[in-house]
């Protein structure tokens, strides 16, 4: 999955450690589907960690909280500034689609694991909506994250024009109160929504898969930008300068608590297979996923000074470069894996069966991903958008 927009500050300074985040998403993603295929995430010693390494579509949907809302709430703490919709919806067209319909192409016609019949359903998976319909995992079978991206891009302008509305007339401060209110009610707004559904039917419905019940850890990223624009722009209150200023003292407590968010997830009794255990287990899930993941992300979010190891970390060549290609990673690793599964490779290869595959896997995504990104993406975001392309998501 992308993962957000623009990691460019709003001065022109760049925001570090998103590609990190972006990176440790998209090998989390890798790594949940490997365990999967070899029953690593479904008994052993480790399975409860391995199968609760789905936390990296939190990670995504909070990035992209935060960096698309970033210039819209801009806008609104400064009069004169506004965002460009046509433009806003065309840079997440060209960001997400000409990429993905390669992939979702090949895996029709070269992998042959797309089980896509019928033209209506070919239309469903190209376009990416395919979750309103129960045969969501058909296709590329992670895809169903950027259906749900594709339906938080395309209500994001209204959202922020309806807060935009509500805020105009009002001080600086009341601005920032009501967006921090409006976050918090699409935060609960959508865990009630989520027990209210599950309990109808099943934590397993498909249409949890829906934004309005997802929508939980897209606002965490919301309030985040709220916070961190309110900051720039010098009219937080002292309570939010100080959360601010703490954070950036201490990335390394915030990671730790990510951690511990995560932790604390793979002994809640969830199942081991890719279901969603009862109700309360899917809802208290969506919680402690929504902490760390809000907790990893405001690492680089709320970064005023650029310090510490946690931060430097996540700046690491190698993590920059794999979040560079982490969209074609997200894309392309399950359809390597299916592929090797069909040629039944675990089989030959007895011990270190999960490690063997992983490696197998990553080193093929590598190399296809960075493909993706030197011919198709790169190209792509480099084209000019009013004068000038956009900073690559």
């Amino acid at each position: 999955m992308v993962g957000g927009g623009s990691s460019s500050g709003g001065s022109g300074g760049r925001l570090h450690g998103f590609d990190g985040l972006r990176a440790i998403a998209a090998c989390s993603i890798v790594v949940l589907h490997v365990t999967g295929a070899t029953n690593a995430s479904v008994r052993g010693p480790f399975s409860h960690y391995f199968a609760r390494f789905d936390a990296g579509v939190a990670i995504f949907f909070v990035i992209s909280g935060f960096l698309l809302y970033r210039p819209f709430v801009a806008a609104h703490l400064d009069a004169g500034r506004s965002v460009a919709v046509r433009h806003f919806y065309w840079r997440r067209a060209i960001r997400i689609y000409p990429a993905y319909w390669i992939a979702l192409t090949a895996t029709i016609v070269l992998f042959g694991t797309a089980h896509v019949h019928g033209a209506w359903q070919y239309v469903q998976h190209y376009l990416l909506v395919q979750i309103y319909t129960p045969k969501l995992l058909s296709g590329i079978v992670p895809a169903w994250t950027l259906a749900v991206e594709v339906s938080f891009y395309a209500v994001l302008p209204a959202y922020a024009w309806l807060l935009h509305r509500l805020t105009a007339a009002r001080a600086a401060s009341a601005r920032i109160a009501v967006e921090l209110a409006a976050a918090a009610i699409v935060y609960g707004g959508a865990l009630v929504g989520r027990a209210l559904v599950g309990s109808a039917t099943s934590p397993d419905n498909y249409k949890l898969k829906w934004l309005p019940f997802m929508a939980d850890w897209f606002a965490l990223g919301l309030a985040l930008a709220v916070v961190k624009v309110a900051y720039d722009a010098g009219l937080a209150s002292k309570a939010l300068r100080r959360a601010v200023d703490w954070a950036d003292r201490a990335p390394t407590v915030l990671a730790i608590v990510g951690v511990l968010a995560f932790v604390a997830v793979a002994h809640i009794g969830l199942p081991t297979t890719f279901r969603s255990g009862t109700v309360a287990q899917d809802v208290e899930r969506q919680i402690l996923y929504g902490v760390m993941a809000a907790s990893f992300v405001g690492v680089a979010a709320w970064s005023v000074s650029g310090r510490g190891a946690v931060r430097a970390a996540l700046d690491a060549r190698v993590m920059v470069l794999l979040g560079t290609i982490s969209y074609g990673i997200f894309l392309w690793h399950d359809q390597i894996l299916a592929q090797l599964m069909k040629w039944n490779f675990p089989d030959h290869v007895r011990h270190g069966t999960t490690l063997a595959l992983f490696v197998v896997v990553f080193a093929a995504t590598l190399a296809v991903a960075t493909a993706s990104w030197v011919l198709v993406e790169r190209p792509l975001l480099r084209r000019p958008v009013e004068g000038r392309a956009a900073a690559r998501r």
